[in-house]
């Protein structure tokens, strides 16, 4: 009786070990990084690639870049550092390959998540968590047009005071930004933090040329890559900025254009949902993980019975005797 059980360690080993690698495997399409964006000089396009990001070129390419769906953390120094989910990240660089300008924007969030993410930013900048839930009480009850350039309504702002004026410092904020009145409801709202430096008007000259990555990472491309925006993939309300540029005809063609090209399967380089920083650490995310081992242990006792069953037929043992004969 002693071989079934142990062809049936051997077996549970083996299965449990193949399918952890599938589900490492399977987990490593997401990107769980936090890069951390040190600008405490005076903030270059070099800083973009030191903190681990490989931005591609944007427009014209001649002074703007972004990065998608990274989490990253903006740090000036002296403790001033702000951490969001962002899907889309753009950097205005000068001729000077100095930076203008960054402006980060997270995907649509709960309610919840925007709390857990504006909390230790609240905290930082001087805001209490009774202001933040005082907010976020009046959206949760409707309330929007807030955040963006034109809005009437107050919206929740907070960051470091101006620098002076041409001294070449930086400093940063973070807000809160409605997703509209049609918008999903369960995620109304986003986090947008904005970092600009004060730059003398000598030095905002633009780049002649395309951007190229700086020296130490020219191994690296910067050719724009097509992605799919998350409010096509998500079915969602296409968002204000969309709005501004686009007519409603646009828009329904642009969401034709990806739907076109199969719009629900992601791009070589998007290989994960919009808010896949944020699922990572959701409930939902959580269960499902505990679901995937859930059915690894049911696959190891299906494969370990039936390994049991075979050894009692094998050695001629009564099947409902079993415990008996290894007393014996």
């Amino acid at each position: 009786m002693k071989k079934p059980f142990g062809s049936v360690l051997i077996c549970c080993w083996v299965l449990l070990s193949v399918l952890a690698g599938c589900f490492r495997l399977s987990a490593a399409g997401d990107d769980t990084n936090v890069y951390t964006l040190k600008l405490t000089g005076t903030g270059t396009f070099k800083d973009i690639f030191d903190a681990g990001l490989r931005p591609e070129r944007s427009g014209d390419g001649l002074n703007l870049c972004l990065v998608q769906d990274k989490t990253i953390t903006f740090d000036l120094g002296n403790g001033n550092a702000i951490t969001i989910p962002a899907s889309l990240c753009m950097f205005r660089v000068l001729g000077d390959d100095s930076l203008y300008d960054i402006e980060a924007t997270s995907p649509p969030l709960s309610l919840d998540e925007a709390r857990s993410w504006m909390l230790p930013i609240c905290i930082k900048f001087g805001k209490t968590a009774r202001d933040l839930d005082n907010f976020l009480d009046r959206v949760r009850d409707g309330y929007r047009g807030f955040g963006w350039l034109g809005d009437n309504n107050a919206g929740f702002v907070m960051g470091m005071p101006a620098q002076p004026r041409n001294s070449g410092l930086g400093a940063m904020g973070a807000r809160f930004q409605s997703m509209g009145r049609n918008a999903n409801t369960k995620r109304p709202i986003q986090i947008a933090v904005d970092v600009r430096w004060e730059r003398s008007i000598k030095e905002l000259l633009p780049h002649t040329s395309p951007l190229v990555p700086p020296k130490g990472y020219e191994q690296y491309s910067m050719d724009p890559q097509e992605h799919i925006p998350s409010w096509v993939r998500n079915g969602e309300e296409a968002p204000n900025f969309v709005k501004a540029l686009h007519t409603p005809e646009e828009i329904q063609q642009i969401r034709d254009h990806y739907k076109n090209q199969g719009a629900d399967s992601a791009s070589p380089r998007d290989p994960s949902p919009r808010d896949g920083v944020i699922a990572a650490a959701s409930p939902s995310n959580k269960s499902f993980a505990s679901s995937k081992w859930l059915l690894a242990a049911a696959l190891v006792v299906a494969v370990a019975g039936w390994i049991l069953v075979r050894g009692r037929k094998g050695s001629g043992t009564p099947p409902d005797e079993p415990l008996r004969e290894e007393v014996r």
